[in-house]
């Protein structure tokens, strides 16, 4: 219906269908709505789909909700997408939603986004919440992961020949085309029509591709016991490797366990060490010459995310975290003098004997380089630092920890008068068999201080009684 009143048009038409049987509902409906005046113009479109269904166990719904809206006034433009899928039962619920956005304005701003949202609730109320969301606003650009895990593949299938189709085997060794029931009739378990009956112990397809030891593998296939649908060996997927001056190695990565109905074995599997090519294997893990048949379609095997899709420099010192680079992420000698910073390196930093004289260029370690007390025994290798390692007048008092310099440590003739301080020779750091070694004025020698006792000076002899009366002078009678 349109209707044009006051120079506005406008037109709407609303669908809606809906069943009903006591609690249980169904819904579907549509609106569409458009609007112009001399000013703007808007459209406007929303689907709705929902059910629900409410029983004496459990209550249920679900529903699908789009939106799509595009206005345009002399300001802006934009248009906006919003489609949501949910479903609840009880207490558990699920939603998809999927966002898309684009604008642009007068006063030259741009902006698209879009989003997808997964959000989840269990029974005790937990919330978990995942998505990718994408920002562009002309000048910066974003991409925005929200996820536990993000895995990233090759989704090549390795199998260029998965099912069978057409009753065409190219690239496999040990399989027999199945494509028809007994009846005639295509087979209801199989996806496209066509499936390879497997009976050998070991199937292999194609040729040698290259792998890397650590190379990781998705691996999966639909299969079906043959006969009455039972089978007494289990079904395995997985690759045949092979390398130089090595035995082949068979590795699965899933397997069917030897039980009746369809089933979908799925499984990851590494590269071993010492082999560089693979190709696809897959086995009935009986005798040679057992009977049990295996159908098989659909077998995919793919490559899982390697570093390899990083591109070279991708990862710049921003994108790393502090402390994140430790010990062990360094490889040996990789760390030159030009990647430290200067002064970054003290005492904290070295282990234990870790300086040695080899780690020592001539004349570098000056008195300034060190801080005061900061290299002990413990840091030096023995022998470490030698007489060309020491810059001139770089050893001063503050580096010295106490009764460390020895008389080893000292040349000969290395302490000199003005060396020494004042009073700092006592008789008990003299060694001497007579006084003539030395040669200087004797000055007085007493006995004793007071009371009976001798004294020698320069040339008098004096001898005193217990009160300290001269009764002897010997020499220069006048002193």
């Amino acid at each position: 219906m349109e209707v044009v009143a006051g120079g506005a048009a406008k037109s709407s038409d609303l669908t809606a269908l809906q069943s009903t049987v006591g609690s249980n509902k169904a819904a579907a409906d549509k609106q569409m709505t458009t609007l112009a005046d001399a000013d703007k113009a808007l459209g406007l479109r929303v689907d709705n789909v929902t059910a629900a269904a409410n029983t004496d166990r459990a209550a249920a719904q679900a529903g699908i909700n789009e939106a799509k809206i595009a206005a345009a006034d002399a300001k802006q433009s934009s248009a906006q997408s919003i489609n949501q899928v949910n479903a609840s039962l009880n207490s558990l619920s699920a939603s998809v939603t999927q966002v898309q956005q684009a604008t642009a304005t007068l006063d030259g701003k741009v902006s698209s986004k879009w989003g997808v949202i997964l959000e989840t609730a269990d029974a005790k109320g937990n919330r978990k919440v995942s998505g990718l969301q994408q920002f562009n606003d002309g000048s910066t650009s974003q991409f925005i992961i929200t996820a536990d895990q993000v895995m990233i593949g090759d989704f090549t299938n390795l199998c260029g020949n998965p099912s069978g189709v057409d009753g065409r085997l190219d690239g496999w060794v040990g399989a027999t085309p199945s494509a028809i029931s007994s009846s005639g009739r295509p087979m209801p378990w199989s996806d496209n029509n066509w499936v390879m009956s497997f009976s050998d112990r070991d199937q292999q397809y194609g040729n040698w591709f290259p792998v890397k030891p650590g190379d990781e593998f998705f691996v999966s296939a639909d299969c079906i016991p043959a006969g009455r649908g039972e089978a007494p060996y289990p079904f395995l997927i997985g690759l045949q490797f092979a390398g130089e001056g090595v035995a082949d190695a068979w590795i699965s990565g899933a397997q069917a366990p030897p039980a009746s109905g369809r089933q979908s074995p799925a499984g990851t599997l590494r590269v071993p060490s010492q082999f560089n090519r693979a190709r696809v294997w897959t086995s009935i893990q009986g005798p040679h010459g057992h009977n049990s048949i295996w159908h098989v379609w659909n077998v995919q095997v793919r490559r899982k995310s390697t570093g390899n899709l990083l591109v070279d420099g991708a990862i710049t010192t921003d994108k790393l975290t502090a402390g994140s680079v430790t010990a062990d992420k360094i490889a040996a000698n990789s760390v030159l003098a030009r990647h430290v910073v200067a002064e970054q390196i003290n005492t904290d930093h070295l282990a234990a004997g870790s300086i040695t004289a080899v780690k020592i260029a001539s004349n570098v370690i000056t008195a300034d380089k060190l801080a005061a007390s900061s290299i002990t025994t413990l840091n030096l290798a023995a022998g470490a630092v030698t007489t060309d390692k020491l810059a001139s007048n770089s050893i001063t008092t503050d580096k010295l920890a106490a009764n460390s310099v020895t008389a080893a440590n000292l040349a000969a003739g290395a302490i000199s008068a003005d060396k020494l301080a004042s009073k700092s020779i006592t008789a008990d750091k003299l060694a001497v068999g007579s006084l003539d070694a030395i040669t200087a004025r004797i000055g007085t020698l007493r006995t004793a201080t007071s009371g009976a006792r001798t004294e020698i000076s320069d040339n008098v002899i004096k001898v005193f009684d217990e009160n300290g009366t001269l009764r002897v002078r010997l020499g220069n009678l006048s002193l």
